[in-house]
């Protein structure tokens, strides 16, 4: 059997170098959670603009 486990993290920030740092440490953390686990097939981090902030908040657990 396959799940699907992840986080959806807003951030707010002040631009693309912030942006950048956020990817970065996000990947740090990724790698440790799936470092020691054979049972992870797959994985795959980013980052991504949203277009309108005050958009409501999604929940992961609606996400296709």
């Amino acid at each position: 059997m396959k799940i699907r486990a992840g986080f959806l993290i807003d951030y707010e920030v002040s631009g693309l170098m912030e942006a950048a740092e956020v990817e970065k440490m996000i990947d740090q953390q990724m790698n440790l959670i799936i470092k020691n686990d054979p049972r992870v097939v797959h994985f795959s981090s980013g980052a991504k603009a949203r277009r309108d902030s005050k958009a409501p908040k999604t929940k992961f657990t609606e996400l296709k």
